[in-house]
């Protein structure tokens, strides 16, 4: 599945640049498309910052989202937490 998703996204990112080739916000977890678009200057990597405090009971830590867009990727996926 992970496999197959990923195909997906990127299937899609790749039309999106190089088809539509209109301004776009294109949200993924999957990680590894932010180093095949690393070298494309019509693609800008952003994340939104968070804090990430010490681990709470069942050892998941709590995160706060500060609603700031920033360079580059995210540095780990945080899906748990906000699910």
């Amino acid at each position: 599945a992970t496999v197959d998703g990923t195909a997906i996204a990127g299937a899609v990112l790749d039309f999106i640049v190089d088809h539509v080739g209109c301004r776009a916000l294109f949200s993924t977890h999957y990680h590894s498309l932010e180093h095949a678009v690393a070298e494309d200057a019509r693609v800008a990597t952003k994340h939104m910052a968070c804090r990430v405090g010490p681990p709470r009971e069942g050892g998941v830590p709590e995160v706060t989202f500060l609603y700031k867009l920033s360079p580059g990727a995210c540095p780990k996926s945080y899906g748990v937490n906000v699910a």
